[in-house]
C-alpha cells in the first residue's frame, strides 16, 4: 500500500512538474531580457579607476558577469514569489493534486529554472568579457586566466546563490498568501535586514553577516551546506505554511 502511494505521489509530481516546464516557459524568455539587460549595463566596465601623470592619462575598467548574477537572482525571486499567487495555485488543480504534491512540483521546477539560471548568468559573463576583448583590442585588455576547475566550480556557487534566492522567494510569497497584511511586513522586513546592525562595533548589518556567512566561505564543501540548508528550511517552511492556506473552493 505504501509503494503504492509513494508511486502515484511520484507520478503525480512528474506531472505537474512537466506540465509546469510547458507552461511557464516565459519565465526563460524574462530571463534571457534580465541578462541582457544586465550585459548592456555591464558593457561600460565597472569599478573604474584612472591616474595621470605627465599629461599622459589612464583609465582602468573590470569587467565581470557580477550584475548579470544579481540580475539573475532579482529575476529567481520575482518568479518565485509569482508561482504562489492564487491563479498559479488554481492552473494546478487541472491535476488531480494535493498541497504537497504541488508544493514538491514547484521545488522541481524552480530547482530547474534556478541552475538553468545560475549557469546562463556565468556564461554571459564569458560572453561580456569576450566582447570587450574584441572591441577594446586584444593590446588593451589583461585577461585573467581561470582554469577548468575553477570555472566549474563559479558555475556550481551561482546555481546554488540562485536557488538560495528561488527559496527566499518562494518563502515570502508563500508567506504572504497567507495574509495580504503581510504585504506591508515583507518591505519592512527587508529593510531591517539592510539597515539594522547586528554588531555596533563593526557597524555590519544584518545583509552584510549574512553575505559573509555564504559569500566568505572557502569551503566548497562547507558552502554547498550551507546552501542547502537553508534551501532545505526555506522550503520545509513554506510548504508548513501553505497546508494553513484555505482549501480552493
Amino acid at each position: 500500500m505504501m509503494s503504492f502511494q509513494s508511486t502515484s505521489l511520484l507520478s503525480v509530481v512528474k506531472r505537474q512538474y512537466f506540465y509546469k516546464l510547458k507552461a511557464y516557459i516565459g519565465v526563460f524568455g524574462a530571463l534571457m531580457i534580465v541578462q541582457i539587460v544586465g550585459l548592456l549595463f555591464s558593457i561600460g566596465g565597472g569599478g573604474m579607476s584612472g591616474m595621470s601623470s605627465g599629461g599622459i592619462s589612464l583609465s582602468i575598467g573590470f569587467y565581470s558577469g557580477d550584475i548579470m548574477i544579481l540580475f539573475t537572482m532579482i529575476w529567481a525571486v520575482m518568479i518565485s514569489i509569482t508561482i504562489t499567487t492564487k491563479a498559479y495555485r488554481n492552473s494546478d488543480f487541472t491535476f488531480v493534486t494535493t498541497r504537497f504534491s504541488r508544493n514538491l512540483a514547484n521545488m522541481a521546477f524552480l530547482l530547474t529554472v534556478g541552475s538553468v539560471g545560475g549557469v546562463t548568468a556565468m556564461l554571459s559573463g564569458v560572453l561580456l568579457k569576450s566582447i570587450a576583448f574584441y572591441t577594446l583590442g586584444s593590446e588593451n585588455v589583461t585577461i585573467q586566466h581561470v582554469s577548468l576547475v575553477e570555472f566549474f566550480i563559479g558555475i556550481v556557487a551561482t546555481i546554488l546563490y540562485v536557488i538560495l534566492f528561488c527559496a527566499i522567494g518562494y518563502f515570502i510569497g508563500t508567506l504572504v498568501q497567507l495574509s495580504k497584511a503581510l504585504v506591508v511586513f515583507v518591505p519592512v522586513l527587508i529593510l531591517g535586514i539592510i539597515t539594522v546592525r547586528v554588531d555596533p562595533r563593526s557597524g555590519d548589518t544584518i545583509m552584510i553577516y549574512t553575505s559573509q556567512f555564504f559569500g566568505g566561505e572557502t569551503s566548497l564543501l562547507i558552502f554547498l551546506s550551507k546552501i542547502i540548508c537553508t534551501v532545505s528550511v526555506l522550503f520545509i517552511c513554506s510548504v508548513l505554511l501553505s497546508n494553513r492556506l484555505e482549501a480552493r473552493k
